[in-house]
């Protein structure tokens, strides 16, 4: 089961919030699931809904991503 997180990011950098938080997460060894619509995962809008397995996981994502407000 996955828990849905709703993300707000800073409005910088957009072409790179995708790509750091598949990083984090692969240091860190867990796996992000973003919207299966792509206009629910567009990284120009300032919130994404990300699924991740564990709670721990988004605090994680939280203190390592500096494009995450």
């Amino acid at each position: 089961m996955t828990l849905k997180f709703l993300f707000h990011f800073a409005q910088s950098h957009n072409e790179f919030r995708i790509p750091e938080l598949e990083s984090v997460a692969e240091l860190n060894g867990f796996s992000v699931r973003f919207a299966e619509k792509p206009e629910d995962r567009d990284p120009r809008r300032p919130f994404m809904v990300i699924e991740l397995e564990k709670e721990e996981h988004a605090h994680i994502l939280c203190k390592r991503c500096i494009l995450i407000k």
